[in-house]
């Protein structure tokens, strides 16, 4: 390296010492926590990626507009990258991009407010992007084999904000479509940012204010039509659709937003105790009044309650473009509703300055450490259960396929097609374990991972039947099983009718 070169590195990490002491700080504790992600890990999703392929999962990102998905999985393809490795990549270099965007987001924050040398600030302001970074939501993103990409989504929604702050409009639309174009849902997390960062730079300027987030509406507006244009279009150009669209009358509308609202806000996707997030909402929200009556500026409350009301509606809205039966929400479209508590705290810090008001500080520092550890411990827990389901799921996987093997050699028949029911109360996860949904949820219970499974730890592919007869169907809902048996196993000739538990 030439001399030159030599001594601007030098400078650059002489000048930077700290803030590379931050970012590896922050490196090394996102890796701690994401360790469980160094082993092989599965959704029900991905044994579908497995025994489909990589053309087939290809289509299926474009069919969702999910562009660099697909790219992923071609550079996979055209470099003959095993489907293990592939795994393996995604989750490491989503660890560096998510502590990378930990380390942007808490950096853009300090040098706003003009905090950088303040400890303390410093300190609150990592635990607090900490969380709007690190929660349940974005979790769920961890044990998908995509996750590089859906991290890279969130990375660009945090950028995108501190454009649009900085009045760099252009730079900020275009590296926000390209974050949908990685994983549409991360864009509410530009949404609510944005609007913390405009409430902070143009405090007491209400025309100011409403400008600017009238502009942070538009800009997400346009990025979602310009996505569900462009699936519009994949879906022409591959004559077939993944997800069927539809107009809802006004009623449907309103009772798809109702319902699922109450269900982020009052259950919290069942994940965990009912209301613990709306628990530390009204705890925050106590604060909030406390401040607003020290500030007496009450424009505030309207952006508090935006704030608030956007956290569990937004997630909502691609729901109301999709018919009443096809209707679902998970964890990692409702990002912007994980991420409510950091924002809300971020919003109390920098704009109503409650930081400052005696009695309160303490509070905020313990509310943001509590938040803080129980973030950090459910991505510890929430890894461990997807490992223990996997495990399991291996376990199952291969007291099935001894069984085939056995029948296999006892009457010389081949099994090559499996045909899959239930039994009178089939359940979601395994006995013991958390209710955390698409991270722990049984892949040997799902109809499209089940067989999908089995292919995987067997390494043989399987004709897929979904409709057993009506006779098959009934002698099995005779019966509430809890654990695995043989009796479950029904082989006629070269077919396989397993009932799942």
């Amino acid at each position: 390296m030439p001399i030159k070169k030599q001594n601007k590195v030098k400078n650059f990490i002489k000048e930077n010492k700290v803030n590379i002491y931050i970012f590896l700080a922050m490196l090394i504790f996102t890796i701690i926590i994401c360790s469980n992600f160094f082993n092989m890990h599965f959704s029900q999703d991905t044994y579908s990626l497995y025994s489909s392929g990589w053309d087939a999962y290809i289509k299926h990102f474009l069919l969702s507009n999910r562009i660099f998905s697909a790219l992923e999985l071609w550079i996979s393809k055209v470099f003959n990258i095993s489907f293990e490795m592939t795994i393996l990549i995604s989750s490491i270099v989503s660890m560096i991009v998510f502590s990378l965007t930990w380390f942007i987001l808490y950096k853009f924050i300090v040098k706003m407010i003009k905090k950088e040398h303040d400890k303390w600030q410093n300190l609150l302001i990592i635990g607090i992007t900490f969380s709007i970074i690190f929660n349940f939501c974005t979790f769920e993103t961890m044990v998908f084999a995509e996750v590089s990409i859906m991290s890279i989504s969130i990375l660009l929604a945090v950028i995108a904000a501190c454009l649009y702050t900085e009045q760099k409009y252009i730079k900020s639309f275009i590296t926000l479509m390209i974050s949908t174009f990685c994983y549409q849902t991360a864009a509410s997390l530009f949404l609510v940012l944005t609007l913390v960062f405009i409430a902070y730079k143009h405090k007491g300027n209400i025309k100011e204010i409403v400008k600017k987030s009238i502009g942070v509406f538009f800009f997400w507006g346009i990025t979602m039509i310009l996505n569900l244009v462009m699936t519009k279009l994949f879906s022409s150009y591959f004559g077939m659709t993944t997800r069927r669209t539809t107009i809802l009358s006004i009623d449907q509308i309103i009772s798809t937003i109702v319902h699922y609202g109450k269900y982020l806000l009052l259950e919290n996707l069942e994940i965990g105790p009912k209301g613990w997030y709306l628990i530390f909402i009204v705890i925050l929200s106590v604060i909030f009044i406390v401040s607003i009556i020290k500030d007496k500026k009450y424009f505030h409350i309207f952006e508090y309650i935006v704030l608030v009301l956007l956290s569990f509606i937004v997630p909502t809205l691609p729901l109301i473009v999709m018919p009443i039966e096809s209707q679902y929400i998970e964890a990692r479209m409702a990002m912007c509703f994980g991420a409510i508590l950091g924002v809300i705290l971020l919003y109390l810090v920098i704009v109503m300055k409650a930081i400052e008001i005696k009695g309160l500080n303490k509070l905020i520092y313990i509310l943001t450490a509590c938040i803080f550890m129980i973030n950090a411990i459910y991505f510890i827990r929430a890894s461990s259960e997807n490992m223990a389901t996997v495990y399991l799921d291996r376990n199952l996987a291969k007291s099935v396929l001894q069984a085939i093997n056995k029948y296999e050699e006892t009457t010389g028949n081949t099994v090559d097609t499996i045909g899959i029911t239930w039994d009178k109360n089939p359940t979601t996860y395994y006995d013991g374990q958390l209710k955390l949904r698409s991270t722990n949820a049984r892949g040997m219970v799902t109809d499209f991972s089940v067989i999908q499974a089995l292919e995987y730890y067997g390494g043989k592919s399987y004709n897929a039947i979904y409709q057993v007869p009506d006779n098959v169907k009934s002698y099995f809902e005779q019966y509430d099983w809890e654990f695995f048996s043989e009796e479950q196993l029904l082989f006629e000739d070269n077919n396989l009718w397993l009932c799942l538990y």
